[in-house]
């Protein structure tokens, strides 16, 4: 997923120092391959909660992630939740997850029109960081417009809420194994 490019490896640098020492300040990410590097230092930083809302959780990009996820769940007593806001593929990522950490991972599945293309999609890491980012629907293009932060306790715990808040109600889902 990481292209071998200058321009990466210093947004990686500045990703990896914001993340080690828990700064508080938004880093913006505009492409693919900036969310995947942003997200798997958050996945790495994790050590209790991990918690999704997706707009359509895509196979092409949680493949690459996948790894990191499960050893968050492996080495950890941690937990995973996901919330699906649209229909999507149940069969890869998410289905491999269920099968391998049942006690670990819960998907919901939202389905709501009036929020599909309007949900903001996010991940947030126990109480102090985040990836934010307002729509999916440039991301056939690789791009996104998404915020990044490793500090920031108010906005995550805006968003941990934000999920409690669609949880609410929702059943998780089944994913036949």
């Amino acid at each position: 997923m990481v292209e071998n490019d200058k321009t990466y490896e210093a947004y990686e640098k500045i990703i990896k120092e914001n993340c080690d020492n828990e700064i508080d300040f938004p880093i913006p990410n505009s492409t693919m391959t900036h969310a995947f590097i942003g997200i798997q230092y958050l996945i790495k930083k994790a050590k209790n909660n991990i918690r999704i809302v997706s707009e359509c959780f895509f196979e092409d990009f949680w493949r690459d992630l996948h790894p990191f996820i499960a050893e968050f769940l492996n080495n950890r007593t941690g937990k995973l939740e996901v919330i699906v806001i649209k229909e999507c593929n149940k069969e890869g990522v998410l289905k491999n997850l269920i099968a391998q950490f049942p006690q670990q991972v819960t998907i919901f599945d939202f389905k709501n029109k009036t929020l599909e293309n309007k949900a903001p999609n996010f991940l947030t890491i126990d109480q102090k960081g985040y990836r934010f980012e307002l729509s999916d629907e440039k991301k056939k293009d690789r791009l996104v417009e998404g915020v990044i932060n490793f500090g920031d306790t108010k906005g995550t715990t805006a968003l941990n809420s934000f999920f409690d808040v669609l949880k609410s109600g929702l059943t998780p889902i089944a994913i036949p194994c």
